[in-house]
């Protein structure tokens, strides 16, 4: 089993999945949460290790949605150099010279993602596999 802290947003999509059968085969087994009180609030999920059981497991990230970020990371204004540097190696021209010197956001740099991949297009990108 592992456990992962996460929102209320976050607790309804694994209760929603769940009740999906043709959905749940393909998702982490929910087996519960603490409650997480106020709406916004905090949980503790409980699922189960999708690679338990097997010998060489294979497993792939997805995200789904068009916004793949939550609201925190939205409004940290805080620039962050290696994000720009990350950036700047997918494409050289998406940055200016003064963001490329001090860096970007977060939010700058996750809606720069979301446009060169499928999640905004498509509301869903494979993250890893």
């Amino acid at each position: 089993m592992l456990v992962k802290e996460t929102t209320d947003a976050e607790r309804r999509v694994y209760e929603a999945l769940a009740a999906e059968p043709a959905v749940a085969a393909f998702t982490p087994a929910f087996l519960g949460a603490t409650s997480g009180g106020a709406s916004g609030g905090t949980c503790e999920l409980r699922l189960r290790d999708v690679t338990f059981g097997f010998a060489a497991p294979c497993v792939m990230d997805v995200k789904l949605g068009t916004r793949t970020f939550g609201e925190a990371e939205a409004s940290n204004r805080k620039p962050r150099p290696d994000l720009a540097q990350k950036m700047h190696k997918l494409d050289a021209t998406a940055l200016t010279a003064d963001e490329l010197r001090t860096g970007v956001t977060k939010l700058r740099y996750m809606q720069f993602r979301e446009r060169i991949t499928s999640t905004t297009e498509l509301g869903f990108r494979i993250e890893g596999a």
